[in-house]
């Protein structure tokens, strides 16, 4: 008999273990300082009168204390097996007599956490009240401590606050690596880096370089001046940039219209103002480009002015010099391979996309041809095609040799419509290994439209072998 008494008693006190959830945690604030000696209160939240294993439930009434480092233990009923079923617990944290007064810190703070659902042998809630904790300290924490800085603090490492003279980070040697974030008083300095190539400062209007020769940038919100003064900083410069008066870059005041400067031996070769005259170059003065790579290498071509709307290619430094090659582009077709021609059909064999500006655009063709072998009545004809209609007529003109002893037909036709439009065809032409030339020049009005533009070259007969040979160069421009 007393064998299954002891027996019922250790089975209920398991029960009543199992319905208790022992709950855990740790609160600190954002900066880390610990809830030290504060409280913490649970409050279930249930849609009826709680019950346990069918017996009233009385929540806990009373707040846990949290120690030192802002850890506490409590016994919970377990949610799972609170009847009516979804109840939760709710969390009330209030900081305590460690609470860091208002002089450095915000004084006593409460705040909630949850509903949060509790349940079996044991459960941290720490990450919950972390997520949800107010900061105790105006400032952060060091070490797992807090910093008052009203009344200013020293630490041997070499941080100093003064409420005057503000924030200093200064290793030793002073001279090296000072950083300095100054009071708000009046003519004061909000940031200044220190190192030993001199002062860096964020100080408004107040901005100054120690040495010369270091590196100042001013910037601050409402400030009007952002400068990189190098050495001998230009007087003149009131916004923008600027650098030694024989070397480097500079951007002038308004006041005079807002000019880049790229000083060379105290002159002004290049330089931008925004007004009406645009980007201007000093007269005399050439562009060059040289054969280096990432440094300076030894200067070559350039272009220079020889006088008004006049502009020589040739050997940099060497003003007039027309000695260079002249400028490679699109504009220019070249047939570097021969073009072969469908018979009867306008074959484009020179095309250019003209950009939407309308334009007048003038062309020329050199053209070198041959009609090897044919059927029927054989000729070859010049012709263009523009896929868009021209503002206005104009004309085109061609030639065409079908000997090498100048047997040559000439011939002009209007230009006021899109697609092809044939400009001049040859008489019969005999089949032959002779290669002729014929030549082709004229104006097209482009529209606004972009479109295209296409010499075109036609062999005509029942059958006909013909090419546009190697050789034939067109242009646009």
């Amino acid at each position: 008999m007393i064998r299954r008494i002891a027996l019922s008693v250790l089975l209920l006190l398991g029960s009543a273990a199992a319905q208790f959830t022992t709950v855990s945690g740790t609160v600190t604030d954002p900066n880390g300082v610990p809830y030290a000696y504060g409280t913490i209160a649970a409050t279930l939240i249930s849609s009826g009168s709680p019950t346990l294993n069918g017996l009233a439930y009385t929540p806990p009434t009373q707040p846990v204390g949290l120690n030192s480092a802002g850890s506490f233990l409590m016994q919970l009923a377990d949610n799972t097996v609170l009847l009516p079923g979804g109840s939760q617990w709710k969390f009330l944290v209030c900081s305590g007599i460690g609470t860091i007064q208002p002089a450095g810190g915000t004084g006593p703070v409460c705040f909630t956490a949850g509903p949060l659902t509790i349940s079996g042998a044991s459960q941290s809630i720490t990450s919950s009240l972390v997520a949800v904790a107010l900061a105790l300290s105006a400032g952060g924490g060091i070490n797992g401590g807090s910093l008052g800085l009203d009344n200013g603090i020293t630490v041997p490492n070499g941080l100093t606050y003064t409420r005057s003279g503000g924030f200093n980070l200064i290793p030793s040697p002073a001279a090296n690596g000072q950083l300095t974030l100054f009071g708000l008083t009046s003519g004061s300095c909000p940031l200044s880096v220190q190192s030993t190539g001199g002062v860096l400062n964020l100080c408004g209007s107040n901005a100054s370089i120690t040495p010369a020769g270091a590196l100042t940038v001013v910037s601050c919100i409402g400030c009007p001046t952002v400068n990189f003064p190098l050495n001998a900083p230009n007087a003149n410069v009131d916004y923008g940039f600027t650098a030694n008066a024989n070397f480097g870059i500079g951007y002038n005041n308004p006041a005079k219209g807002g000019i880049l400067y790229l000083n060379s031996n105290g002159t002004n070769p290049l330089y931008g103002i925004s007004g009406t005259n645009g980007f201007e170059i000093n007269n005399g003065w050439p562009i060059c480009w040289d054969n280096g790579t990432v440094s300076l290498g030894t200067p070559d071509v350039g272009l220079s002015r020889t006088s008004p709307t006049v502009l020589a290619l040739g050997q940099c430094g060497a003003a007039g010099d027309e000695t260079g090659l002249a400028i490679r582009s699109a504009s220019i077709c070249r047939i570097t391979a021969d073009v072969s021609l469908t018979v009867n059909t306008a074959n484009p064999f020179c095309q250019w996309s003209l950009p939407a500006v309308a334009k007048s655009w003038a062309w020329r063709c050199d053209i070198i041809w041959s009609l090897t072998a044919g059927t029927g009545t054989n000729n070859f004809s010049l012709g263009v095609n523009a896929s868009q209609t021209p503002t206005a007529a104009t004309n085109a003109a061609a030639s065409i040799w079908t000997t090498q002893t100048g047997t040559m037909t000439q011939g002009v036709v209007a230009l006021s419509a899109s697609g092809a439009v044939n400009v001049l065809t040859s008489p019969t032409y005999t089949p032959a290994a002779t290669l002729e030339q014929a030549k082709a020049n004229g104006d097209v009005l482009a529209s606004g439209t972009a479109g295209t533009f296409a010499i075109t070259a036609t062999a005509a007969g029942t059958t006909a072998t013909a090419a546009i040979k190697a050789g034939s160069t067109c242009e646009i421009q």
